[in-house]
């Protein structure tokens, strides 16, 4: 956010009382008491006086002399003509137009002064200054799946005008308060990768949107945990426990047993699983609204690969593992080029060929997930909203359809067996998903049954859209 980072020495109350009054006033130029001003964006006057001191003195405000009298028994001192500066503006909007979720970027700013009116001094108003800028901040840096991967607290507490301690107990604050999940903590530096920073994800709470539950019946396994890290952790597990150390249990990879045993004890760590699985989840759900996008486009950029292509969603995925595990990047870059320069690297260099054999099993692993769900996803988006968005993979879900009695007839009459048939016919699918639509979509939970849409009530004459008699979403 340039905005927040240009404010050298502002307070967190400060940059909030930037950031507010630019998405409530925008240009508009303010003429008032200095307590209605407090008022009105849910702080405290002792927090806008600092502010406005700091903004006019820093440039960011323009201060224009009041034509209007004060109020009966008020002091001049108290009155205040202000306006944003036409910089300060312009920033203001390079700010909305990058974030993914602008919408839920201005209600974060502006919930607790819209949804009531807290007297400007109270308390809890003041305490929720540092909880709502970091917030705002996460959701600005959030994906478009609601998840902040890697998120460095040094430069984003500098953003904010705090200390790393504040900043990490304002987190842990708004976790308890559900406002964020920590999905996966920091992992400590391992013989693959650096320090791993957290990964978050945002609770998303604009009331414009709603969530509902997608059900997909095409899945051949779950999303999670990631196949490449499952088969390594089993793998480990069976290989502990032989007898004989001279042999190794079976396994299907490409590498030699000794090496896929040596890249599995670097797998032990859990933190390491949970924080790869989590970035991978991420990598699919932030793609498949992407590459269905791209597969509508029938041209091609100047590259000249075609922007639907397996191999333009390959490097989508290897960027985004690369930027999640790496950084910029630089050190798998090296991986890289020793696995293509060296020839005894199964001896000599085995780590960064390790680097590099994960990277590429995971990319292809999650280009295969993003390709099958896209398929399933362009149907639910060309019957409903071209804008929604998977946000969430529930693991531990299943969606039940109850048909009516004709047409479980009629799915299950091949079976040729008449004492077979019920009264209902219920079908399962345990791959469930959480989209964000928009609130004024008339749509409900739902599954995707092949080539239609399943949902209990539906008023769009849609021809793929199947009305059952009751669908459901149970924990397992």
């Amino acid at each position: 956010m340039l905005l927040l980072n240009s404010m050298t020495g502002a307070t967190p109350e400060t940059r909030l009382v930037l950031l507010k009054w630019a998405s409530l006033f925008g240009q508009s130029v303010q003429t008032g008491e200095r307590d209605v001003l407090a008022s009105a964006l849910g702080m405290s006057q002792h927090h806008v006086r600092v502010a406005l001191e700091y903004l006019f003195r820093e440039g960011y405000l323009c201060k224009i002399k009041s034509a209007a009298k004060a109020s009966s028994g008020r002091k001049a001192a108290n009155r205040f003509d202000y306006a944003l500066a036409t910089e300060c503006w312009v920033l203001w909007c390079r700010t909305i137009e990058s974030t993914i979720w602008a919408e839920e970027f201005l209600y974060t700013l502006n919930c607790v002064a819209h949804e009531k009116q807290v007297p400007p001094d109270n308390s809890k108003v003041v305490a929720d200054v540092k909880g709502r800028l970091v917030t705002t901040a996460l959701v600005f840096l959030a994906n478009s799946a609601g998840y902040v991967i890697g998120c460095n607290e040094q430069p984003l507490s500098e953003m904010l005008g705090m200390s790393v301690a504040k900043l990490r107990q304002t987190i842990r604050e708004l976790a308890r308060r559900n406002c964020l999940s920590v999905v996966a903590q920091g992992v400590s530096p391992s013989l693959m990768f650096g320090r791993l920073l957290p990964i978050y994800q945002i609770q998303l709470k604009c009331p414009r949107y709603k969530y509902v539950k997608l059900g997909i019946s095409s899945a051949e396994r779950q999303l999670t945990p990631i196949q490449f890290t499952s088969g390594l952790i089993d793998f480990y597990r069976r290989a502990s426990k032989r007898r004989n150390k001279d042999r190794y249990p079976s396994q299907f990879s490409l590498l030699p047993d000794e090496h896929y045993y040596e890249l599995s004890k670097i797998f032990r760590n859990k933190k390491l699983v949970i924080f790869i699985n989590h970035l991978c989840l991420s990598t699919i759900l932030s793609l498949i609204t992407e590459y269905t996008h791209m597969s509508r486009a029938d041209h091609y950029p100047s590259d000249g690969i075609k922007l639907g292509s397996t191999e333009k969603l390959r490097e989508l995925v290897y960027l985004k593992l690369t930027e999640g595990l790496f950084g910029d990047g630089r050190e798998v870059r090296e991986a890289v080029t020793l696995r293509a320069d060296e020839r005894g690297f199964y001896h000599t260099d085995t780590i960064p060929f390790f680097t590099s054999y994960t990277l590429s099993e995971l990319t292809q692993e999650l280009v295969c997930e993003i390709k099958m769900l896209s398929k399933q996803w362009k149907l639910f988006t060309e019957i409903y909203d071209l804008g929604a968005r998977i946000t969430g993979y529930l693991p531990n879900y299943l969606m039940l359809a109850r048909l009516a009695s004709t047409e479980g007839c009629q799915a299950i009459e091949s079976n040729r067996e008449p004492r077979q048939i019920h009264k209902k016919f219920i079908l399962t699918t345990d791959y469930v998903l959480t989209v964000l639509v928009r609130n004024d979509k008339i749509i409900d939970d739902c599954m995707l049954v092949v080539d239609e849409l399943w949902i209990a009530k539906s008023e769009l004459p849609d021809p793929r859209i199947r009305s059952v008699e009751s669908l459901i979403c149970l924990k397992k």
